[in-house]
């Protein structure tokens, strides 16, 4: 770089001459000793990427370097060197001291500097140093790169941000308009990261798709869902492989399924599928061309609206198909149904002449009866008629059958329950199934839910049967919840991350769904409490109200119960996660328009809890006996 060649502080030996790069971790201020040659010296503590410990990524320092500096006039030492500047020093000579290298300028060598201030961007070098002839001055290109690189790296090590303007020659781009043979820089998610290999390779996207990318590697999408492709090739992916060399080889090993990382630099290339791959990393390259973005950077955000984009549409393609296919089934079977009926009667029918009925009288009744005829039906064959003279009806035919299609609107139909449930005539009814079902053993006692509350077996276990009225939170996007895994603490709704630890990178929490279901004591049970209230203790405490609580679910309860439901999607108002939520928000709430029993038998265990200086009597959902009867409950 600048026609000078850096050596990495891990590899510099004893004796040697060297020019090196760090990043300031600590620095002293120039002072002149009191004996001697009387030369003002200063001592700066610098590191770099090769002095992290282990290869991973973003690893603490273990270890830096010393570099003292000597010399007669205060023009040729460095002044106000705060941690973070990013130095360079050119002709130091190597010494070790105490085991570990040090780097030396003695006062009569030819040693120079330069130091790199990533807040202000500006540049200060000692005057044996060469700029290059830009206003204000600076270093090569190839050593700005390098320094604001250093700074970017130092300040994700740190977790802080710089703000750092690098300045980059490439576009960014997304990848669907990446092409071959062009360099560009991107930000992507990772979803996939092969490190057994000398170049491990890492599979991104940005949730675009490519007419070159190899539609196989979608998988590591880990979509339910199948997506949709406009052809038969091998294209129209929207994962991008990319293959890391030399000192980005290192990099991988601390990536993590879920990253959003910004790559620079990046070349695309046909293989010999002539499908695109990406390559990064090069023995002439420097600096790093990966770093992870902040949930604050205006990139991620992006790229995570993207995402929920993406998600929605593959979610309404999924549901717009199913709609399409139970259609066509239904359609399929009515169709056959009036077949079935033709070919099982008697064969001699088929030779009666059928009556030829005027166009104007044909009817426009559907081929077989509709639910509400048959109930009419029923009721008719139950019921004496008003008229008494009238001649009973036979089975399977109508006595409107001479009335014109205006006064049929003026039959009298019978009043259809919603929770009924019809069928073909011959079909056995089928008794209403609740939403959830209760797999707890016999030897858990089922109990009225008015008993709960002052039982004394707490903590205890029950079952109970009980009507849902309501839920908490009311709204199923605030179901979600975060918990820190540092100070096992639920987060409030308001907080993204735990201030408590200072994790702005929310990389110790995990995510849950926790609510609470309020259960209302069922008919039955309530009449039967109010008759042995009247028998025994009177009129005034007969005509209490019913008996309500709330049931909490939270974390595995909840998961057993909405196995299909991604908590982390549900924080982050994500769609897709908020969807079947609703489903089931809808069908618990309101089971009668689903066709589902409105009672419920539940699993439940109580525990005492302290709450304002007393002990309250709380329930939660037992285990993991809770869950839906069927998953297709939720389509």
């Amino acid at each position: 770089m600048g026609n000078c060649l850096y050596t990495p502080m891990s590899m510099v030996r004893d004796g040697e001459r060297a020019s090196i790069i760090g990043v300031v971790v600590a620095a002293g201020d120039p002072r002149r000793s009191t004996s001697g040659t009387r030369d003002l010296s200063i001592k700066i503590t610098i590191a770099d990427a090769s002095c992290l410990s282990g290869t991973g990524y973003a690893k603490e320092l273990a270890r830096s370097m010393t570099v003292m500096l000597f010399a007669q006039q205060s023009e040729r030492i460095p002044q106000n060197v705060k941690p973070g500047h990013i130095v360079a020093v050119r002709g130091v000579h190597i010494q070790m001291f105490s085991g570990k290298p040090q780097a030396v300028g003695k006062s009569a060598a030819t040693w120079s500097w330069a130091i790199y201030d990533p807040v202000s961007g500006d540049v200060r070098a000692s005057s044996n140093f060469p700029l290059a002839s830009h206003t204000p001055p600076e270093c090569s290109a190839e050593e700005m790169e390098h320094f604001r690189d250093m700074a970017n790296w130092f300040s994700e090590l740190q977790g802080v941000d710089a703000n750092i303007m690098t300045r980059s020659s490439r576009p960014t781009l997304k990848l669907q308009k990446v092409g071959e043979n062009t360099f560009f820089d991107t930000v992507v998610e990772v979803l996939k990261v092969y490190t057994h290999t000398l170049a491990p390779d890492l599979y991104v996207t940005d949730y675009t798709n490519h007419t070159l990318f190899y539609r196989g590697n979608d998988k590591y999408l880990r979509l339910e869902s199948e997506i949709p492709y406009p052809d038969d090739t091998d294209g129209w992916g929207h994962v991008f492989q990319i293959s890391l060399w030399d000192s980005h080889a290192t990099i991988a090993e601390g990536l993590q399924t879920g990253d959003i990382i910004r790559i620079q630099n990046v070349r695309p290339k046909l293989n010999p599928r002539g499908l695109l791959t990406g390559g990064l990393g090069s023995s002439t390259d420097s600096g790093i061309k990966i770093r992870t973005l902040k949930p604050t950077d205006e990139a991620r955000i992006d790229l995570e609206k993207r995402r929920t984009r993406f998600m929605e549409t593959l979610f309404n393609a999924e549901e717009e198909a199913f709609a399409d296919r139970a259609e066509r089934d239904f359609g399929r079977a009515s169709q056959e149904e009036p077949n079935a009926h033709q070919q099982a009667q008697p064969g001699e029918q088929n030779h009666q002449a059928e009556p030829t009925i005027p166009a104007r009288q044909k009817p426009i009744a559907p081929p077989f009866p509709t639910p509400a005829q048959r109930q009419a039906r029923v009721l008719q064959e139950a019921t004496p008629s008003k008229n008494g003279n009238a001649a009973p009806t036979a089975l399977g035919t109508s006595n409107n059958g001479n009335r014109t299609a205006d006064d049929l609107s003026q039959i009298e139909t019978p009043d259809v329950k919603p929770s009924m449930i019809m069928g073909p005539p011959d079909m056995a009814v089928e008794e209403r199934r609740p939403l959830i079902r209760c797999n707890a053993p016999a030897s858990v006692p089922l109990t009225a839910l008015a008993e709960l509350p002052t039982t004394s077996l707490c903590p205890g276990m029950f079952k109970v049967k009980a009507r849902v009225i309501s839920t908490n939170p009311a709204k199923v996007e605030q179901w979600g919840r975060a918990e820190c895994k540092a100070c096992k603490r639920l987060l409030p709704l308001d907080q993204r991350f735990c201030i408590k630890c200072g994790d702005e990178e929310g990389e110790s929490l995990s995510y849950c769904l926790r609510f609470a279901i309020m259960l209302e004591e069922v008919d039955s049970e309530y009449v039967a409490r109010k008759q042995q209230q009247r028998a025994g203790a009177g009129a005034a405490e007969a005509s209490s109200m019913k008996v309500a609580i709330p049931l909490l679910f939270h974390g595995r309860m909840a998961e057993v119960l909405l196995p299909c439901v991604d908590a982390k999607a549900v924080f982050k108002g994500e769609r897709s996660g908020t969807k079947a939520l609703k489903r089931f928000h809808q069908r618990l709430l309101h089971p009668n328009e689903y066709g589902l029993d409105p009672e419920q038998v539940l699993a439940v265990y109580s525990y005492p809890s302290q709450e304002s200086g007393r002990t309250v009597r709380r329930f939660a959902a037992l285990k993991e006996l809770n869950c839906l009867h069927s998953p297709r409950d939720l389509l």
